[in-house]
């Protein structure tokens, strides 16, 4: 018997998402806890994580928003994605009142920045990727 997705979903690009994600928590609660760097192996997988994880993430959220404007209304993704930023705003600028290691406002101009870039020709892109 197989099974039919009814969801467009890509189930790798969540996956991947999430370990990016988990790699990230790891690493700012490294930062915000004031760990140390030791010999043990969790503090070498921070080391490991530290930018990779977090880079990752964006490629991984700029792959997503790629393919939602490709499958749907244009416009609809870019209300979409313009209601997601302020959110992670309006919610990363309230967490780092508690937690100044919140990078959540970041991923707010991450979005907007990828909104920009959705109506480019590849080669643009690819120039604007070289900058």
């Amino acid at each position: 018997m197989t099974h039919v997705c009814s969801s467009l979903r890509l189930e790798g690009l969540d996956l991947a998402r999430f370990v990016a994600f988990v790699g990230m928590v790891i690493v700012k609660f490294k930062l915000a806890m004031g760990a140390n760097d030791d010999d043990s192996a969790l503090s070498l997988l921070t080391v490991v994580l530290e930018g990779r994880a977090a880079a990752t993430f964006i490629v991984l959220a700029g792959i997503g928003l790629g393919l939602a404007a490709l499958r749907s209304d244009y416009n609809q993704t870019v209300a979409v994605t313009l209601k997601r930023a302020a959110f992670l705003l309006v919610l990363g600028l309230l967490n780092s009142l508690i937690f100044d290691a919140d990078i959540l406002h970041y991923y707010a101009f991450y979005f907007l920045f990828g909104v920009l870039l959705l109506p480019l020709q590849s080669r643009w892109l690819v120039v604007v990727s070289s900058c």
